[in-house]
């Protein structure tokens, strides 16, 4: 009896050890169970929020492999992301600068958190400019565990912003023109080279109209400016070319 006393003792503290061993296990495993589901929510709201912009989206993990991508970037990189999860970029992505601003900015760490280069893609035979913003995602310790590249299309943009700078330069010359007619006629008449009142009256005329002519310019740009804010609505009306022509003679003749 004393022998099966002492043997149970120490059996009854060993199985009480391991009871609380596999209570703390249960607690652990329900722990990770718990994070896993939160885990798995969040990674469902990351590409619910991907999937929902209209920009490209690649992302990447510290080891340069492809881990997301919405369907923008499928079809603007020519790839598909059930085929691509877990390969490296170099065999996924043909654009071989891009390849090397995401290395880069993997590798820049902390240094590159955050930086916006242009870069141009040959899309169907059309070269597209593009703002591609490269961000690194750091984990809690300031490591980088990855990279997060976004492509925003600027080819209309820069189209409307060079329009813009041309038509600048246009209405430049244009205003330039009647103004320049308007002086040279006003010299002409503090000169006294009109000597006869008719010719002095020609010469009203033409600035008269040139003056016209100057204010049309003004106002023109002003509609612009007022059809772009949906203030004014265009109306197309036929215009005499004949006459136009006329005008224009008279003025440079």
């Amino acid at each position: 009896c004393d022998e099966i006393t002492q043997i149970s003792q120490p059996l009854n503290r060993f199985l009480t050890t391991i009871k609380d061993e596999m209570n703390q296990l249960r607690e652990d495993n329900r722990e990770l169970q718990i994070q896993s589901r939160i885990a798995g929510a969040e990674k469902k709201h990351t590409e619910a929020i991907i999937f929902s912009i209209s920009d490209a989206v690649v992302v990447t993990n510290r080891f340069d492999e492809m881990i997301l991508a919405n369907d923008a970037a499928e079809k603007l990189l020519g790839f598909r992301l059930e085929h691509s999860l877990r390969k490296n970029i170099d065999h996924i992505v043909h654009d071989g600068t891009l390849v090397r601003l995401i290395r880069e900015t993997r590798s820049g760490g902390r240094n590159f958190t955050r930086k916006v280069v242009e870069h141009t893609i040959d899309q169907k035979g059309q070269p597209k400019t593009f703002n591609v913003t490269l961000s690194c995602v750091l984990t809690a310790h300031g490591e980088v565990s990855g990279v997060v590249a976004v492509l925003h299309d600027v080819t209309r943009e820069k189209e409307i912003a060079q329009m813009k700078t041309d038509f600048v330069s246009n209405v430049s010359h244009e205003l330039r023109t009647p103004l320049s007619s308007i002086k040279a006629y006003v010299e002409m008449l503090v000169d006294g080279e009109a000597q006869d009142e008719n010719t002095r009256q020609e010469f009203y005329q033409i600035i008269a109209g040139e003056a016209d002519r100057l204010n049309r310019l003004i106002e023109n740009i002003l509609n612009i400016s007022r059809i772009e804010s949906g203030v004014v609505q265009v109306v197309r009306e036929p215009l005499g070319l004949t006459e136009a022509v006329k005008q224009v003679l008279d003025v440079v003749a």
